[in-house]
């Protein structure tokens, strides 16, 4: 839910109050919309201090600003209620993308585990339980990705053994309609275009989390 302030006064903070009261909507995600004085209130900030599942954005409000709000409210969980931090698996034999992600995951805070080979992917899998797992779609330089739709189909088979489904995505170079039917069809949830794009990973991880979740 969207809360608007008036101009002339901090209303967005009784209406956020108002909504935590009724049981209904008590665990609805919402963001207060102030203006550039209201943002720099201490009132408003006592109150955002003492409830930090809440966001406040200024006006005007823009489709970049209301993204980063819900993306925090309703997404960004690196911890569940048990202390669980997410952990990733990173299945890919190029070094270079292998530096690339882990980069980009150490920004995130989540935990990542990193093998370079099919066989010590699905042993991996088998001994700890992970939260998505990346999968290149060029294992062993293969320019028809067999090998990585072989993986995944076997990666699938195991978490039919589990009982359990985890996220797979699959990360190519070849990012295009036939491409992404091939790997949906190999047991894919869905792919990544190289080179990695900070804010398409941050996306992925958003949305599948929360599914898994």
């Amino acid at each position: 839910a969207l809360v608007f302030s008036k101009k002339d006064s901090l209303t967005s903070i009784p209406v956020s109050q108002n909504i935590a009261q009724y049981p209904a909507m008590a665990a609805a995600a919402h963001v207060l919309v102030v203006s550039h004085l209201q943002a720099e209130s201490r009132i408003l900030a006592l109150y955002m201090n003492d409830h930090p599942e809440i966001q406040a954005i200024q006006k005007p409000v823009t489709q970049d600003k209301l993204y980063q709000a819900f993306s925090k409210v309703m997404f960004e969980k690196p911890e569940d209620e048990d202390g669980h931090q997410p952990r990733i698996l990173l299945i890919e034999d190029n070094a270079v993308d292998q530096m690339v992600l882990s980069n980009l995951l150490d920004k995130f805070d989540y935990n990542l585990d990193i093998t370079a080979s099919a066989e010590s992917g699905l042993t991996r899998l088998e001994q700890r339980d992970y939260d998505i797992v990346f999968l290149s779609c060029h294992l062993n330089g293969c320019e028809d990705c067999q090998d990585s739709f072989n993986l995944a189909q076997q990666i699938r088979e195991l978490n039919e053994k589990q009982d359990k489904r985890v996220p797979l995505l699959g990360l190519t170079t070849l990012k295009n309609d036939v491409q992404d039917r091939l790997c949906f069809t190999s047991g894919m949830d869905d792919t990544i275009a190289k080179p990695i794009r900070k804010d398409v990973l941050k996306k992925q991880l958003d949305h599948w989390l929360v599914t898994k979740a």
